[in-house]
């Protein structure tokens, strides 16, 4: 079993294994003895990929994320359905992104103006070239999900909600909900947040600490943003 394709850098293929090792190799990474998880597959993403066991690479590799969806959004011209050449960075750190994170579940969504004409259809094209466009870049595809809401205002782009994390399902599909977002120093930015009213540097997928999931919690999970946030 090779490894995936990433960006995220330098990407090894394993070891070459003799018979003994291969007959032991019980993740099919092709790591032989120095396999420090040799139950869980190594996820080749350019971060430690030597020692076998699956990550989610490091922080710069991941991208802007809140509770329920990926904040980068991918704009389209009004009524086309055609991905614009200056999308294409952002399309390859979203690959790589969910690359890096095997273990994120994701929509693909767009919205529907119900006061305009073939709206609905719109965005349908709209989600299909997105997902087409992370799938040739070496996103599994069954990890997105086709999502096309009735919304106002919202009709020339498309987001990645998320819809699941290890397999558990978190958050809403929908886009008016806005979140804080996560960082790693998320403990220090929170706080800043709370008592300042600072804006946060969001990188990565974290805890929440528990002053604020009881916030979260009073407010009626998973929102709870202050408004206008």
């Amino acid at each position: 079993m090779g490894p995936p394709a990433s960006g995220g850098g330098a990407v090894t293929a394993g070891e070459v294994l003799d018979d003994a090792e291969e007959a032991e190799d019980r993740d099919e990474d092709r790591i032989g003895r120095g396999d420090q998880c040799p139950d869980a597959a190594e996820v080749y993403n350019g971060f430690e990929d030597d020692d076998g066991c699956p990550d989610r690479g490091p922080p710069e590799q991941c991208v802007h994320v809140d509770y329920v969806q990926i904040i980068e959004r991918i704009h389209f011209q009004p009524n086309g359905a055609e991905l614009d050449a200056a999308e294409e960075p952002l399309l390859q750190a979203l690959a790589d992104a969910l690359t890096s994170n095997p273990g994120i579940g994701v929509g693909v969504a767009a919205a529907a103006d119900p006061e305009r004409e073939a709206s609905a259809e719109l965005g349908q094209a709209r989600v299909a070239a997105v997902r087409q466009a992370l799938i040739d870049r070496g996103v599994d595809g069954d990890r997105m999900e086709p999502v096309v809401i009735e919304a106002r205002g919202l009709d020339d782009q498309v987001w990645l909600p998320i819809l699941s994390i290890d397999g558990e399902a978190v958050g809403q599909d929908l886009p008016e909900s806005r979140l804080l977002p996560h960082s790693v120093d998320c403990e220090a930015d929170w706080e800043r947040w709370r008592d300042r009213g600072e804006p946060l540097e969001c990188d990565c997928l974290d805890e929440p600490p528990d002053w604020l999931a009881e916030e979260l919690s009073r407010a009626g999970a998973p929102s709870g943003a202050r408004d206008g946030e």
